[in-house]
């Protein structure tokens, strides 16, 4: 499209040919000042890249707290708001160490000689409120014993 579409109720809207934006993008032309209302290429995503793990070494049960790990956040629109959550149910209960923030490290109560696992996901919201969920994480905590 190479000009307006008449929108009394919001101004004009156009489809951008990359003239003057990125292709696939739509402006409404609101109270004299350009606002993109939608982008093909904005579509939220997220991933985790890595597991976690965390050791310690005890004749007894100890807390044990895995490596930090993080949300890679792309395209959507910011601030994002982040809500760590345990995949997998069952005992023993982790602790999300952050659950609100873009990193968390998990805790863990393991037994001497013992390893514990889980699976951690994070759904993350955009200011528009489009939500998607990250792949899993797997956790994994061991104590190795000792006297």
């Amino acid at each position: 499209m190479s000009g307006p579409l008449d929108m009394d109720a919001v101004g004009a809207i156009y489809a951008y040919d990359g003239s003057f934006g990125e292709v696939g993008e739509v402006l409404c032309l609101i109270g004299g000042t350009w606002k993109k209302v939608w982008g093909a290429l904005d579509t939220l995503s997220a991933s985790i890249s890595a597991g976690c793990y965390g050791a310690g070494s005890s004749g007894s049960s100890i807390p044990v707290t895995t490596n930090v790990v993080s949300v890679t956040v792309a395209g959507g629109s910011a601030p994002y708001t982040y809500a760590w959550a345990r995949d997998d149910a069952g005992a023993p209960s982790w602790t999300i160490n952050n659950p609100t923030d873009d990193s968390s490290s998990f805790t863990v109560t393991v037994a001497a000689s013992g390893i514990e696992t889980a699976e951690f996901e994070c759904t993350v919201t955009d200011a528009d409120g489009a939500t998607v969920t990250t792949n899993l994480t797997y956790a994994s905590a061991e104590n190795y014993g000792g006297s």
